[in-house]
């Protein structure tokens, strides 16, 4: 398994991604996904608030660092011991100059002893703009390390929390594995915060 220099070294010239620190198993597979129909805030609102935090998101995508790297998150399915992921981290993006929306990777270990495609992740309080498409299914193969790219914005009439849902598909069917932060990280809230503009940020340690 990758050790803690290996999943951090891999940045190149866009910098060092924001460490989202150790995680944790976060309960079992529930499968949530927003409710159909669920009311979204105004898209144009969400976007205007980029701006305000757009310093603080580049400080962020150039290399701060929260928490530590995991070395194992979580197993997959009961009784398939091969689906596992180990560490993530979570890059921020500065917002495109002339773009309506933003894009969140996810850097992730593929732990497991099989190949596993991503096909989806979930972070409480973001989303992906109606109009975009769903980025394509990204393999990771084992113990290789993949970014996987979607995009985002901050869904500031939801709730934030710490837990990434990671949607994996293998030979034997779809899972989803479910991560958290720990609680003295907060990077998902406090990036959540700042885009929002609740004027309440934590500040990096």
């Amino acid at each position: 398994m990758p050790d803690n220099r290996s999943m951090t070294g891999r940045d190149g010239a866009r910098g060092r991604p924001v460490d989202l620190g150790t995680m944790s198993p976060a309960g079992s597979d529930d499968g949530r996904t927003p409710a159909a129909g669920t009311s979204r805030p105004d898209d144009d609102g969400a976007r205007r608030r980029w701006p305000r935090w757009l310093p603080v998101a580049v400080a962020l995508a150039a290399g701060a660092v929260i928490g530590t790297v995991a070395a194992e998150v979580r197993e997959g399915p009961g009784d398939d011991p091969g689906v596992r992921l180990a560490g993530m981290l979570l890059e921020p993006l500065a917002p495109l100059p002339r773009g309506e929306f933003n894009y969140l990777t996810l850097g992730i270990v593929n732990a497991s002893t099989q190949s596993v495609d991503i096909v989806d992740a979930q972070v409480d309080g973001f989303r992906r703009p109606e109009t975009t498409p769903a980025p394509a299914p990204v393999t990771a193969e084992p113990g290789r390390w993949v970014r996987y790219r979607t995009p985002a914005i901050p869904d500031c009439a939801a709730q934030p929390s710490e837990e990434i849902r990671v949607r994996l598909r293998t030979e034997s069917g779809t899972t989803t594995v479910t991560m958290s932060t720990p609680s003295d990280a907060r990077a998902v809230v406090s990036l959540w915060r700042g885009l929002c503009g609740t004027g309440e940020q934590d500040a990096p340690s």
